[in-house]
């Protein structure tokens, strides 16, 4: 874990492979969407992705070096949130370890509205729809 206060610093280098491998992947068809999950971290990415494209998504998420709390909602940088079809999946793998980059596989989007999280013991199920309702209310707000 990260010391209390103390944001991780973003590598360079990292950052270059992990762009170098998104082109790379994208160039050869294999993504279907991509997102930084720089403003709200990963929680934010997916329910950005699952209510641009009415959809759900179905996470486990094994366990990690980092905190889950930061996991999901880190926003240090060098991190993408891809999506590809099924069955580019081994070839999205490829383009990224041909760039010295090992994604980390987190679930699939479905087409239930449902955005479900499994880490460890617990689940979390959200409504997309509940999401989407909520999203609108503070735009309108604003």
């Amino acid at each position: 874990p990260w010391p209390r206060g103390v944001v991780p610093q973003a590598d360079a280098t990292s950052c270059r492979q992990v762009c170098e491998a998104l082109m790379a992947a994208s160039d050869a068809g294999t993504v279907a969407a991509a997102h930084a999950p720089h403003l709200g971290g990963l929680a934010v990415a997916l329910t950005t992705l699952c209510l641009a494209g009415d959809l759900g998504c179905d996470l486990r998420l094994e366990k990690t070096h980092i905190p889950l709390h930061s996991f999901l909602f880190s926003e240090s940088g060098g991190r993408l949130l891809v999506s590809t079809e099924a069955d580019e999946g081994e070839a999205f793998v490829a383009a990224c370890v041909a760039a010295g980059v090992t994604p980390l596989h987190l679930g699939a989007f479905t087409e239930e509205r449902q955005l479900t999280l499994q880490a460890g013991g617990d689940t979390l199920d959200l409504d997309t729809g509940a999401l989407r309702r909520r999203y609108q209310e503070r735009l309108r707000g604003i």
